[in-house]
C-alpha cells in the first residue's frame, strides 16, 4: 500500500486547526510578558497618543456610554471623529474589561491570528494545497509589520480582515449551498465593516480597492467553472456583501468625513509632512534581511540617522521582514508561467512598493500635487503591508510548484546564484568590518561598524536561502521525503520570522507605570491654591518631543536611556498622557484637530514662545503678549516650560503676564501662572459682532485691536439657514458702541422665565454671580449663572458642529466667539444653561447602520431556518 504523501497525511490530522494552534501557540509565547506579567508597552506612540485614548474609551464604555467627545485636547475635541482608536470597531471594548496592555496583547494575538488564517483560508481556496496554504499564513502573521509595528497596531488591525474578507468574497463566486451562501455573505459584509472601522484609511482604502479589483477579476475572468448566469448572481451577493459593509461602517465614515471639510487636511497638508516616515532602501533590504543595522528603536542607536526617515526619531516601521525562505519561494512563484495572476499580483506588488517609497521617488510627490486631498494618506511606508501581502502568495505558488514539479531548472540556477552572491557580499563585508576593527582604521560605530553588521545579516539571510533552494533541488529527484522536506521548509520560514521579532523584542515597563503620577502633576498640586481644583484647570505644555533630558535627576539607570527618557516624557505629562489623569490642555497631540484652531496653536508656537523665530518687527514683549492673550482665550491657567532646550536656554516669560512659581533645574522645567487668567466659563457683557476670518486675525495678533475676550469678545453672526430662533437672539448693532441703556430701560429689560416665555419683569435684586458648573461630563454641561444684564456666555471650549444649546430647557443658538469658541447670549436673572453634544452625522450613520443590521439579520435568519425548522418538527414529535 502507499505511503500517504505529507499533504494526505496533514489533510487527515485536520491542518486547519494544527495551523491555527501553531501561531496561537507561537504568539501567545511571544505576548506573554504581557499577557501574563502585564507588563506595559510604553515606546513612542504607545504612551503619547494609543494608551490615553483607549484607555479613554475603555472608561466610557466601562460607563456604558458612546465617548462623542473628548474635553482634555485641543479645548475640546470629536472623539467620534477620530478614526484611530474607533469607538465604534467592536474590538476595543476588550479596553474596558483588561488593564490596557494585556487588551493590547490580546488584540495583537487575535489580529495576527486573523491576518495568518485569512491568507491560509485564501490560498486554500485557491487549491494548491496545505503546505502552501500553511506558507502564506505563516508569512502574513507573523511577518516584521505584524511583529514589530504595535505602536501603531490599528494599521496591523486594518490590514488583518483583508485576507479573510477577499477568501469569502471569492468564496461567494464559487459557493453551491444556499445557506454558505448566506453565511458568506455576513462574513464578508462584517469583515468589510471592520476594513472601515478599524481606524487606517491610509490601509484600509487601497484594501477596499483590492476587494473591488478582486470582483472586476472574478467577472472578466470567464475560463471560471460558473455558468454566466451564476456568475452574474454571485457578483450579485458580492455586491450586496460590501454594500452591507458600507452602511454598517457608516457611524465611522460620517463623523469623520464632517471632522474633514474642518481640519487642515481638507485643503492638502505640506508634503513634507505627509511624506516624513516614507520607505527607502534600508526599508526594501530590511524585508529580506532582519534589520541589518541592528535595533534602531533604543535611544542613541547609532545608524539610527544613517539610514531613518525622519532624523533623530525612531523608525515608524522597525521592521518589514519577509525574510530569505519567503523571497525565495516567491521568486519561484513569480517565474511560474502557469500562474494566469502572477502580472497582476506583481503588478500590485511593484505598485504598491512604488507608492510606499513616498519622497524616495518622484511620481507619489507629483501626484499629491495633483491631487491634494490624496495627502490624507500620510507617511507611505504604510503601505508596505500590501506587497507582503503580494510576496505571501507568491510564497505560496512557488511552494506549490515545489511540490507539484513546476519548477524550472533554470529559474532555481538562477535564484541560486544570486543567493551565492549575496552569501560573498555579504563575507566580503564582513571581513572589512573586522579588519577595520582590527587594524583599527576606524570607530566601529561608523562605517566599519555598518559593514560588519550589514555583512553579518547576509550571511544568515542568504545561508537560509540556500536551504531552501538545497530543499527545491532536492525533493524532485526523492532525495528528501515531503514530509521532511515540508517540516524543514515551514521550520525555517516560521524561524526567520521570529527569531529576529524575539531577538528585537520591544522594551517593556512595570505594570503600574501608566497608574504613576507624573511629576508636573504633583508638582502643580503643591504650586496651586488649596481651594482650586487642578483637573478643572487648563494647561499649557510649551514644549514636546524631542525633549532635553536634564543630566543630573535624571529618573533610571544610565544603562537604559530609552527607558529613561520615555519616563521623562511621562513625568512632563507630554500631550496626550494628560487624558489618563483627565487634565486638561489647550492642545494635543495627533488628533482631531480642526484647521482654525491648529493654526491658532501652530501661529503661538512658531512666533509667540521664546527661542523661536519672529518676524523683524516683533519684540519679546510683543510674543508675551501673543501667548498671554492665547492663554486667556484658551482658559489656561498654568504654562511649563523646559528651562534648556536643544537650541540654547529658553527665556524666561514676560513677568507682566506670567508669574514664575517653580524652577526645577533637577527635571530641566519652569512652572508659570498666568496672571489675570479667565475661567472656563464666564460672562461678556461687552462684544462686537465680526467676520469668522477677523476674529482669527485678531486673536492672533491681539497688539492695537483692542480685544480682550473677556471685555471685548468677538461673536460671529450666524449663517443665514440658521436664523429660525425667536428667543436669546442679541440686536443686530454692536452694543459696546451704541449708547448706554438708561438705569430704569435697564430694570425693564425682558427677562427670559423658565416657562418658555419672553415677560417684561422688574429685574430681582439677587446678586449676580460667575458661571458654576453643575455637570461637567464630556457630552454634557451645565452651568448656572445669575447675570445682571442681559450678556453672552463664553464657554472656552471648541465650537464644533453637533453641539447644541438650552437655555432653562428652551433650545437657545451657539454662537462662535473669538473666533474658536461657543456662545450663547443668556437674558439678565438666574438660569440654567446646558450644552449637549448630539452630532447628527452619528445618530444618521446608526440609523443607516441599524439597516446593515437588519439584512444580517434577515441572511442568518435564512441559513438557520431549516435547521431550526428540523429542530422544531423533531421537538413535536415529527421526525
Amino acid at each position: 500500500m502507499k505511503k500517504p504523501s505529507v499533504i494526505e497525511h496533514l489533510q487527515r490530522s485536520n491542518p486547519l486547526v494544527l495551523f491555527v494552534a501553531t501561531c496561537l501557540g507561537l504568539l501567545l509565547s511571544y505576548y506573554a510578558p504581557t499577557l501574563v506579567l502585564a507588563e506595559q508597552f510604553y515606546i513612542s506612540d504607545h504612551q503619547l497618543y494609543f494608551e490615553p485614548l483607549e484607555r479613554f474609551l475603555g472608561s466610557a464604555f466601562r460607563e456604558f456610554r458612546l465617548p462623542l467627545w473628548n474635553p482634555y485636547l485641543h479645548c475640546g475635541m470629536s472623539q467620534a471623529a477620530v478614526p484611530s482608536p474607533g469607538i465604534f470597531y467592536p474590538p476595543n471594548l476588550l479596553f474596558a474589561l483588561m488593564s490596557w496592555g494585556q487588551a493590547l496583547a490580546c488584540l495583537m494575538v487575535a489580529h495576527q491570528l486573523i491576518a495568518g488564517l485569512g491568507a491560509y483560508l485564501l490560498v486554500c481556496s485557491l487549491g494548491w494545497g496545505v503546505v502552501p496554504a500553511f506558507v502564506a499564513g505563516a508569512i502574513v502573521a507573523f511577518s516584521g509589520y505584524m511583529m514589530s509595528l504595535t505602536t501603531n497596531h490599528t494599521l496591523i488591525f486594518t490590514a488583518a480582515w483583508l485576507p479573510i474578507s477577499l477568501w469569502a468574497l471569492r468564496s461567494i463566486y464559487f459557493c453551491q449551498s444556499r445557506r454558505k451562501l448566506y453565511l458568506l455573505v455576513v462574513l464578508a459584509g462584517i469583515t468589510s465593516f471592520l476594513i472601515v472601522a478599524a481606524g487606517r484609511a491610509e490601509v484600509g482604502a487601497p484594501a477596499l480597492g483590492l476587494l473591488g479589483f478582486s470582483l472586476l477579476w472574478q467577472w472578466l475572468d470567464r475560463d471560471k467553472q460558473a455558468a454566466p448566469e451564476e456568475k452574474h448572481n454571485h457578483i450579485v451577493w458580492q455586491c450586496l456583501a460590501l454594500s452591507i459593509g458600507a452602511l454598517l461602517a457608516m457611524p465611522v465614515v460620517l463623523p469623520t468625513a464632517e471632522w474633514f471639510f474642518v481640519s487642515p487636511r481638507a485643503h492638502g497638508m505640506d508634503t513634507d509632512y505627509v511624506f516624513l516616515w516614507s520607505a527607502n532602501w534600508y526599508d526594501l533590504l530590511s524585508m529580506v534581511f532582519a534589520q541589518p543595522l541592528g535595533d534602531l528603536n533604543i535611544i542613541g542607536a547609532p545608524y539610527l540617522n544613517t539610514v531613518a526617515s525622519r532624523k533623530d526619531y525612531i523608525p515608524f516601521l522597525a521592521s518589514a521582514l519577509v525574510g530569505p525562505v519567503a523571497i525565495t519561494l516567491a521568486m519561484l512563484g513569480f517565474c511560474d508561467s502557469s500562474w494566469r495572476a502572477r502580472k497582476w499580483i506583481a503588478l500590485v506588488l511593484f505598485a504598491s512598493l512604488i507608492m510606499a517609497a513616498g519622497q524616495s521617488l518622484p511620481l507619489v510627490p507629483k501626484l499629491i500635487a495633483l491631487i491634494p486631498y490624496a495627502s490624507i494618506f500620510r507617511y507611505p511606508i504604510k503601505l508596505i503591508i500590501f506587497p507582503i501581502l503580494c510576496i505571501a502568495l507568491a510564497a505560496a505558488r512557488g511552494t506549490w510548484c515545489l511540490y507539484n514539479g513546476k519548477l524550472s531548472p533554470k529559474i532555481l540556477g538562477l535564484t541560486t546564484l544570486l543567493w551565492v552572491s549575496s552569501l560573498t557580499a555579504g563575507t566580503a563585508l564582513a571581513m572589512a568590518g573586522v579588519l577595520r576593527k582590527a587594524i583599527p582604521l576606524g570607530d566601529l560605530t561608523g562605517l566599519p561598524g555598518a559593514q560588519l553588521l550589514l555583512g553579518q545579516a547576509m550571511l544568515r539571510g542568504s545561508f537560509l536561502g540556500l536551504i531552501v533552494c538545497a530543499i527545491a533541488f532536492l525533493l524532485p529527484k526523492n532525495w528528501l521525503k515531503e514530509k521532511t522536506a515540508s517540516v524543514i521548509l515551514i521550520a525555517l520560514l516560521i524561524g526567520s520570522l521570529l527569531f529576529p521579532a524575539y531577538y528585537y523584542r520591544v522594551g517593556m515597563v512595570g505594570r503600574n507605570y501608566y497608574d504613576n503620577q507624573p511629576y508636573l502633576l504633583s508638582k502643580l498640586e503643591t504650586l496651586k491654591d488649596k481651594s482650586e481644583n487642578l483637573s478643572q484647570q487648563r494647561l499649557f505644555l510649551a514644549y514636546f518631543d524631542p525633549l532635553k533630558a536634564p543630566p543630573q535627576g535624571f529618573p533610571g539607570n544610565a544603562s537604559t536611556p530609552s527607558r529613561n527618557y520615555y519616563q521623562y516624557i511621562h513625568d512632563l505629562l507630554l500631550p496626550n498622557i494628560n487624558i489618563d489623569w483627565l487634565q486638561r490642555t489647550a492642545y494635543g497631540y495627533e488628533a482631531a484637530e480642526k484647521k482654525d484652531f491648529l493654526a491658532y496653536i501652530d501661529h503661538v508656537l512658531d512666533y509667540a514662545l521664546p527661542g523661536k523665530k519672529h518676524t523683524p518687527d516683533q519684540t519679546e514683549d510683543d510674543k508675551g503678549l501673543m501667548l498671554w492673550s492665547f492663554c486667556r482665550c484658551t482658559a489656561t491657567t498654568w504654562v511649563c516650560s523646559q528651562i534648556e532646550a536643544y537650541d540654547g536656554a529658553v527665556p524666561k516669560y514676560a513677568p507682566q503676564h506670567f508669574d514664575l512659581r517653580a524652577e526645577v533645574p533637577s527635571m530641566n522645567l519652569r512652572f508659570y501662572r498666568v496672571k489675570d487668567s479667565l475661567a472656563r466659563a464666564f460672562i461678556c457683557q461687552n462684544w462686537r459682532w465680526t467676520s469668522h476670518e477677523t476674529a482669527l486675525e485678531i486673536i492672533k495678533d491681539p497688539d492695537g485691536s483692542g480685544f480682550d475676550p473677556k471685555n471685548s469678545a468677538r461673536i460671529e453672526p450666524l449663517p443665514e439657514d440658521n436664523q429660525s430662533y425667536s428667543v436669546f437672539m442679541p440686536p443686530k448693532e454692536n452694543p459696546v458702541e451704541s449708547q448706554p441703556a438708561s438705569k430704569t430701560t435697564e430694570k425693564e429689560e425682558p427677562v427670559f422665565t423658565q416657562q418658555g416665555s419672553l415677560y417684561p419683569v422688574v429685574a430681582t435684586e439677587q446678586k449676580p454671580q460667575e458661571p458654576v458648573f453643575l455637570h461637567d461630563m464630556p457630552e454634557h454641561i451645565s452651568i448656572s449663572a445669575n447675570l445682571a444684564k442681559t450678556s453672552f456666555l463664553i464657554l472656552s471650549d471648541q465650537y464644533y458642529p453637533g453641539w447644541t444649546a438650552h437655555i432653562d430647557s428652551v433650545e437657545a443658538p451657539i454662537y462662535r466667539a473669538n473666533g474658536i469658541f461657543r456662545a450663547v447670549y443668556v437674558p439678565k436673572g438666574g438660569h440654567l444653561i446646558q450644552f449637549d453634544y448630539q452630532p447628527q452625522s452619528v445618530y444618521f450613520g446608526l440609523s443607516l447602520a441599524a439597516v446593515g443590521v437588519v439584512i444580517l439579520a434577515c441572511l442568518l435568519w435564512a441559513a438557520a431556518f431549516p435547521t431550526i425548522l428540523r429542530w422544531l418538527k423533531a421537538m413535536s414529535g415529527q421526525g
